[in-house]
């Protein structure tokens, strides 16, 4: 092993904090768009890292056109938290995440297939029952929205 391949081997062993942002994108059904990542073992919503002087509606709004090719309107916070080294994820990762519930604005998915590779529109109740979906506390609090009748 040379010494580059050493240092890049240590390099994936590092453990970060990463700050994260991502839309809980809803349409008009009340069902929520989740995509198959590259990064995770399951479905995830879109999103990624918040960038040095970004809000995280900017970032969100960023990662879901890049990732995506929707132009989403973020509407509000619908849950935060952290997860360390969630097993689902490709590497050792303490994620710091804030989810937006958000609508689509206008475009039509068009996947980067570099980090998101398929979707699917998922009925909330449905989805909370399932094996393969990450982020389960941002749906439930999402439904908890909705029951008070906000979206």
């Amino acid at each position: 092993m040379t010494s580059l391949d050493k240092q890049i081997t240590i390099k994936r062993m590092e453990k970060k904090i990463s700050v994260v942002a991502a839309p809980i994108i809803v349409n008009e059904e009340g069902k929520i768009l989740y995509f198959k990542s590259v990064k995770w073992k399951g479905l995830v919503p879109p999103g990624g890292h918040i960038e040095y002087g970004e809000t995280m509606e900017e970032t969100v709004i960023r990662e879901t056109k890049e990732e995506t090719g929707l132009e989403i309107e973020p509407i509000e916070i619908i849950n935060f938290g952290e997860m360390i080294e969630p097993p689902e994820f490709y590497e050792p990762r303490h994620l710091i995440y804030f989810h937006f519930l958000s609508k689509i604005k206008s475009g039509k998915i068009k996947l980067d297939q570099r980090e998101l590779v398929g979707y699917e529109w998922l009925d909330p109740e449905e989805a909370l029952k399932r094996d393969d979906i990450i982020a389960k506390e941002s749906i439930k609090k999402y439904l908890e929205y909705k029951n008070e009748k906000r979206v």
